[in-house]
């Protein structure tokens, strides 16, 4: 948490909610999509896709994905915003190859993207294993920020 005599910021705050597509592999159920850990993997189909759900519409900044594969193969990563039944393409990663065992960062960043859901959607040519190590989404609510002031208590 950082502070100065003016204000205390914050860190680590989620306000999003993250829900995976039903081709998700059973076996990682226990495994996190974003817990800050590369090591962690999300195994799925090669049409699997994590829903994030935002408290409030955010101004969209950045998104990272990190891949890996178990057997070298070509991925590609899409990201959509959501509205209901309508969906808005917002990124394409185009094709990309991995190799077996590497790790890639693949990143896009927006500006004046307003966004209350998105789907990063992943698919790797057909191939049944589709491993996303972590999915970083990163924003802020936009518009100027009202605050009433607060006597904060830290122990």
């Amino acid at each position: 948490m950082a502070y100065d005599e003016t204000k205390v910021q914050f860190t680590d705050v989620s306000t999003s909610q993250y829900i995976y597509g039903e081709e998700w592999d059973d076996n990682h159920k226990n495994d996190y999509i974003v817990d800050n850990d590369l090591t962690t993997v999300w195994e799925g189909a090669h049409n699997a896709y994590a829903t994030v759900k935002f408290a409030t519409p955010i101004l969209l900044s950045k998104v990272d994905v990190t891949v890996t594969a178990g057997d070298a193969v070509m991925q590609n990563i899409n990201v959509v915003a959501v509205d209901g039944a309508n969906e808005t393409a917002l990124w394409s990663s185009g094709s990309f190859y991995v190799g077996e065992g590497e790790v890639i960062t693949k990143s896009k960043e927006f500006s004046n993207t307003t966004v209350k859901e998105i789907q990063v959607k992943f698919s790797n040519n057909g191939w049944w294993h589709g491993w996303i190590n972590e999915i970083r989404v990163y924003g802020t609510v936009p518009g100027a920020v009202n605050y009433t002031p607060a006597l904060i208590l830290m122990q």
